[in-house]
């Protein structure tokens, strides 16, 4: 009998869904956007208008901020890869 799974090369990261606002900075220019999931590797968020892929933002928190490159967006939401 088996008892662990064989590594998979379409894992993904447990999700956390939310509805949390933060701050996004992107060239410079800070906006308030909303945190819809974030994981481990990265993060949905709700944004008011388009950013590029391949754009780093900076994600602050109450207490915290972290780096990530924006890999996709679709308005009103962009998807984040953390660089951290």
């Amino acid at each position: 009998m088996k008892m662990f799974r064989e590594p998979q090369d379409d894992y993904r990261p447990t999700r956390r869904e939310n509805s949390v606002p933060v701050d996004l900075v992107a060239d410079g220019e800070e906006t308030s956007v909303t945190l819809l999931d974030i994981s481990r590797d990265g993060a949905k968020v709700k944004v008011p208008f388009a950013i590029l892929p391949g754009t780093a933002v900076t994600l602050r928190f109450k207490d915290a901020e972290v780096t990530a490159l924006v890999q996709w967006c679709d308005i009103p939401h962009a998807g984040l890869r953390f660089l951290e």
